[in-house]
């Protein structure tokens, strides 16, 4: 007979990711590993995704002005799929309007070879940042 009592047990695999930079100069990365009993399906009926998609847009272009362009390339494109996973009507609508809104962003991330940003850029990156949560 096997033993099948673990399988009944849902757990979800929490992990974080902890980019910094050492006194020394050195470049670390550390990821720390959990896992956390699942409470359920969430209710994402309630998740507001305009102001999450908002949120990241302001927070890419905060990096990006710090000269984290590849961090800020990163948040968009996880904040895209993490809104394209969500079932709800709305929530696809918001979606669409989030890759709309978060194009020129990602367009300039992806252009840019460069350490030093452009005068567009820095434009681009101030517009955004500085989008109010509501309209």
């Amino acid at each position: 007979c096997l033993d099948d009592s673990h399988a009944k047990t849902s757990n979800r695999l929490f992990q974080v990711q902890i980019k910094f930079t050492n006194t020394d100069g050195t470049r670390c990365c550390k990821i720390l590993n959990d896992v956390l009993p699942d409470r359920g399906n969430p209710d994402l009926q309630s998740l507001d995704t305009a102001v999450l998609g908002l949120v990241a847009i302001q927070r890419a272009a905060r990096l990006a002005l710090l000269g984290h362009r590849t961090d800020a390339k990163d948040l968009l494109l996880a904040t895209r799929y993490q809104l394209s996973c969500l079932t709800e009507d709305i929530q696809k609508e918001e979606c669409y309007s989030f890759t709309f809104e978060a194009r020129p962003i990602l367009h300039a991330l992806k252009q840019s070879h460069t350490s030093s940003l452009t005068d567009q850029e820095v434009k681009l990156y101030r517009e955004l940042k500085a989008l109010p949560l509501a309209k």
